[in-house]
């Protein structure tokens, strides 16, 4: 265990650290998923001086920093940016590209801060104006993209920015977004966030958004590959999705050496599914589906219950649970998108590709989670090139102490900053800075 020590490190004028760092920071993610919530994932940032707690919705499909200003039109959200409390907001005089009826902004740069000890004094982001009722509805308070634009992006990313001011520890970040420990560490990877060991595969340009690479393919209950016609699949990772999605013509629910026994099955028009279940307040009787993702030789079973399997809905036939598997169109550059059930299932490392380096996806087990040592124990069957010249991190030997003021409220734990819902069966919700509220003393006598 590390033994957390109280530092914030010291910064020059120019937002350049004294000596390289990286930090750990709570992510506020949904307790269970369901076919009709809000699901992203959210992180705090610090912007602006003084600095402001924003919590803006993490992105591994792009690398847009952007936050809704405390004046914008229908932005959603209970944290924004209020520019005009800012003694260091400067304009870019530029407006974003993406401006559109759908939403508008413009590029600015400030401070920004994650958790009181990465810090940087010239980071370019967006400030939304104004939105469309339909634009990014359910996004909340702004946008973290953890990916890296190409080098001819006219403003570098928040992490590419701070890794050239010498900020970062390493060019990676680390995450986990299942609902047992939710972490987001940047500058380096914590030992305490996963077990066994990580492999590491090489990212492409097959997508014109996503970072991409292959994989070797899915399984079903029998443990073989399910047959999509493709080998090598090409494959993206969305933070956004809430499902996993894979070439047309899935065979997936027509066989049960793949799903496994069931009782009944109901298709629906877009390659999804349901299976046959109840709804208990002990959980689902349909509780597993059966879905692996074979990546360099290493498989990652989905967790299942209220993850890849949905409690029954207002968006399920009666008497069914949604299953999260849906078809990839003609329009996707890639075979299959890995949504949040992986995520949830897995941890990612991401190390970022810099002047020399590619960019290269990292994935283990998390710690904790209900894996056997035998899934634990195995190995890639092959080294990606460039590992002894970029992806040699650096290891933390403590861990930095945050901010008060970056802090999160909730712990995504039940009874640590998580509260039921009325008529919700067992069901649990976050509620940021619910420490701020006032208490209510109940005094009255009744007779």
């Amino acid at each position: 265990m590390f033994v957390a020590v109280s530092f914030v490190f010291s910064l020059l004028s120019l937002g350049r650290c004294a000596d390289p760092g990286w930090v750990s920071l709570n992510v506020t993610v949904a307790q269970n998923m369901t076919d009709a919530d809000y699901l992203w994932s959210q992180v705090r940032v610090l912007i602006g001086t003084p600095p402001q707690p924003v919590d803006v919705t993490l992105n591994m499909g792009g690398a847009l920093f952007a936050a809704w200003s405390s004046d914008c039109l229908y932005c959603p959200g209970s944290t924004p940016f209020d520019m005009s409390a800012s003694s260091t907001l400067e304009p870019n005089n530029a407006p974003w590209s993406g401006n559109s009826v759908d939403g508008s902004g413009m590029w600015y740069h400030d401070s920004v801060s994650f958790g009181g000890v990465l810090t940087n004094s010239d980071i370019d982001f967006v400030s939304f104006q104004s939105m469309s009722t339909n634009f990014y509805s359910r996004l909340l308070n702004g946008v973290l993209g953890l990916s890296v634009d190409p080098p001819q992006a006219k403003y570098p990313s928040v992490l590419t920015k701070m890794w050239e001011a010498g900020t970062l520890m390493n060019p990676v970040i680390g995450m986990r977004l299942d609902p047992l420990k939710p972490r987001l560490t940047i500058g380096a990877l914590d030992p305490e966030d996963y077990v066994g060991e990580i492999n590491w595969v090489e990212t492409g340009s097959h997508h014109s958004i996503f970072p991409s690479f292959k994989i070797d393919g899915l399984k079903g209950y029998n443990g073989s590959f399910i047959p999509f016609g493709v080998d090598n699949l090409v494959t993206s990772i969305s933070s956004y999705l809430a499902n996993i999605y894979v070439p047309e013509g899935n065979p997936y629910a027509l066989d049960e050496g793949y799903t496994g026994p069931v009782h009944s099955i109901n298709l629906y028009p877009d390659g999804g599914f349901a299976f046959e279940c109840n709804s208990t307040a002990q959980g689902l009787s349909m509780s597993h589906v059966f879905l692996t993702v074979t990546i360099n030789g290493v498989d990652y079973p989905m967790d299942s219950a209220y993850n890849m399997i949905r409690p029954p809905s207002l968006v399920s036939a009666a008497g069914f649970c949604n299953v999260a598997l849906r078809n990839t169109t003609a329009a996707d550059d890639v075979d299959v998108m890995l949504g949040q059930p992986f995520l949830r299932s897995v941890y990612l490392a991401y190390r970022f590709p810099t002047d020399n380096c590619p960019g290269y996806y990292g994935f283990a087990f998390p710690s904790g989670a209900n894996r056997t040592q035998d899934q634990i124990n195995q190995k890639p069957t092959s080294t990606p090139s460039l590992s002894s010249q970029c992806l040699v991190l650096s290891q933390p030997t403590s861990t930095p102490s945050i901010s008060s003021s970056s802090s999160d409220s909730n712990k995504n734990n039940k009874g640590t900053g998580a509260f039921e819902v009325y008529g919700g069966d067992d069901e649990q919700v976050p509620l940021l800075d619910a420490e701020n509220l006032k208490r209510a003393v109940w005094n009255k006598t009744l007779t």
